[in-house]
């Protein structure tokens, strides 16, 4: 009943393209084993095309812009090496929030801010989330192996600490039920 109402709600939350689970974190070294994947929510499809993903530690200090990819309606995405599959090929050196809040943000080739994740806290550096103000609910840290990932893919409440969870069995490029 609980994964009924939340598909309901997700369904009425569930707007455009989304930061849908990240390993930040992966088992053994990190480099070119990080991942980050997009999920298109909508029901439409979506050029990425020019967009630009951001991380850092203190600030949105890295970014790189995305290459030539459409995601289909309800498609999932992968940002990172080829040594996980990735269709954007990024190098990504996320942070694992170990003393303090990190964050991913996602921005349209327009410059609009679509989505951003704050993990880890205390939330020191004022990472400001999609509310438009300072986040005080920030998505969990995950551990060795695990992944940040959405409770209910593409449902976006623009709060972290709500839409995200810690999954043991990270899903790449697939839903997270």
């Amino acid at each position: 009943l609980m994964l009924l109402l939340l598909h309901a709600i997700g369904l009425s939350f569930a707007s455009g393209v989304v930061i849908n689970e990240v390993v930040i974190n992966p088992d053994g070294e990190d480099d070119d084993q990080e991942w980050i994947e997009l999920h298109n929510a909508s029901d439409e499809d979506v050029d990425v095309s020019g967009w630009t993903i951001r991380w850092g530690t203190t600030d949105f200090s890295t970014e790189s812009v995305l290459g030539p990819v459409v995601l289909s309606a309800g498609e999932y995405a992968l940002i990172g090496s080829d040594m996980v599959g990735a269709e954007m090929l990024v190098r990504l050196s996320l942070g694992n929030a170990s003393s303090n809040s990190d964050g991913i943000q996602l921005v349209d080739s327009e410059g609009v801010i679509v989505d951003t994740l704050i993990y880890g806290s205390p939330n020191s550096d004022e990472w400001v989330d999609d509310s438009g103000f300072v986040a005080t609910s920030m998505a969990p840290v995950a551990g060795s192996g695990k992944a940040i990932a959405r409770a209910v893919d593409g449902v976006d409440s623009d709060v972290s600490g709500v839409d995200f969870i810690v999954s043991d069995m990270p899903t790449p490029a697939s839903s997270n039920a």
